[in-house]
């Protein structure tokens, strides 16, 4: 049986991947960490507080999408990029012929996490045509 990580290990997991840009939802934590959907809420709820108690001035939160089942984080508008941006960005980037592909698709990943997340499929879309096409 696999051993369960510790709290504070599922926190930091969990607000690593919220930083990152993930979509989270309780049923799939819950199901990785082996631990029940509450403890998840509980988590969830934890890291609310931080924020909440500490970035005060950054605006930042952790969201639910009803839509998705999910929770993400918002970050304040400027922090984002939009798809046009992380497009154009990709384009220069891939035009340059400076990286290897591999290379090349470690930069992108970075940049379609930065894209508001109401824009990043259509951003994941048209940068994985881009790359497609590179050497």
């Amino acid at each position: 049986m696999r051993k369960k990580p510790d709290k504070a290990f599922r926190l930091l997991s969990i607000a690593d991947r919220f930083i990152d840009g993930s979509e989270l939802s309780l049923e799939a934590l819950s199901n990785e960490f082996g631990v029940t959907m509450l403890t998840i809420k509980r988590d969830i709820k934890t890291l609310r507080d931080y924020i909440a108690e500490s970035n005060n001035m950054t605006q930042n939160a952790i969201a639910y999408n009803e839509s998705k089942n999910t929770y993400f984080l918002i970050k304040p508008e400027r922090e984002w990029v939009t798809a046009k941006e992380a497009v154009t960005v990709t384009e220069i980037l891939l035009a340059s012929d400076k990286l290897s592909k591999e290379e090349a698709a470690s930069v992108l990943h970075k940049i379609i996490t930065q894209v508001d997340p109401s824009e990043r499929e259509q951003a994941r879309k048209a940068i994985t045509e881009d790359y497609e096409n590179y050497k």
